[in-house]
């Protein structure tokens, strides 16, 4: 079995594996356990799976696990690409031309939240790989499956009520942030000595008006850090449960990890 920050061959994963994981530890466990594997030909492979023959549906259970593999991958590639953006939007606050300055601050936000966007999407893709597994969503005939989202959250409304209002708040609040000020509130901010602030709370479809008369305010660098905080300390705890859905799919099944 491979060890995550030792052995990954990948060089996305060798630049923010140390970062990532001191808040989401869960992704290196997982990836020791079911992906690992080694580079071939300069291209990283996951472990690959042992299964009975006695399992008719041998070729899917192979293909849906490559597609873990890669979600994974990716869920991580996206978590990095907002450390990057974060790392970026506190240094464009040292640019001392403040057009330059304005610009760049809010394109590295803009992007910080279309990275959090599509962590969420990655999550429910990857829950939805294990019930497609599992036998509880199909994939329809363009190949797609559509109920992972409502799958995940039937789950946790019976596994751990806690964290299915986590996820529901983060998700909420991850598409707000980003449609509301991404997407038509860009100039709506409070400017402070350091940089720019924006309201503590802001409701969906809130406009630029409303913003300004929203305080108290908390400025940019801050909210974007403690929101990615706080995304990778949720993960942790729910992928703690999906290692244990996939590891109890694998055992039922007599299905071995190719060590």
């Amino acid at each position: 079995m491979k060890e995550f920050l030792k052995d990954t061959k990948e060089s996305i994963e060798q630049l923010y594996g140390s970062v990532i994981c001191q808040k989401f530890p869960m992704y290196s466990t997982f990836w020791n356990k079911f992906i690992g594997g080694k580079a071939i030909n300069g291209i990283p492979c996951s472990y690959g799976l042992v299964i009975p023959n006695s399992l008719k549906s041998k070729v899917q259970i192979d293909e849906t696990y490559t597609e873990i593999s890669h979600t994974h991958y990716t869920l991580f590639c996206h978590l990095a690409g907002a450390h990057f953006q974060l790392e970026n939007l506190k240094s464009s606050l040292k640019i001392t031309d403040d057009r330059k300055r304005y610009f760049e601050h809010w394109e590295y936000f803009d992007v910080f939240y279309m990275h959090l966007g599509i962590v969420m999407y990655q999550i429910y893709h990857l829950w939805g790989l294990v019930f497609l597994l599992e036998g509880v969503i199909v994939r329809d005939e363009n190949g797609d499956f559509r109920d992972s989202r409502k799958s995940l959250k039937k789950f946790l409304r019976e596994e751990n009520k806690k964290l299915l209002d986590e996820l529901e708040s983060i998700d909420d609040e991850v598409k707000i942030l980003r449609d509301n000020i991404t997407h038509y509130m860009r100039t709506a901010f409070y400017p402070t000595r350091s940089g720019y602030a924006i309201p503590c709370k802001i409701t969906k479809n809130m406009n630029w008006k409303e913003c300004y008369k929203k305080p108290p305010y908390i400025e940019t660098h801050f909210k974007t850090k403690s929101d990615l905080m706080h995304i990778e300390s949720f993960l942790d705890k729910l992928h703690a449960l999906l290692f244990k859905k996939f590891e109890d799919y694998l055992f039922k099944n007599k299905i071995k990890v190719d060590y």
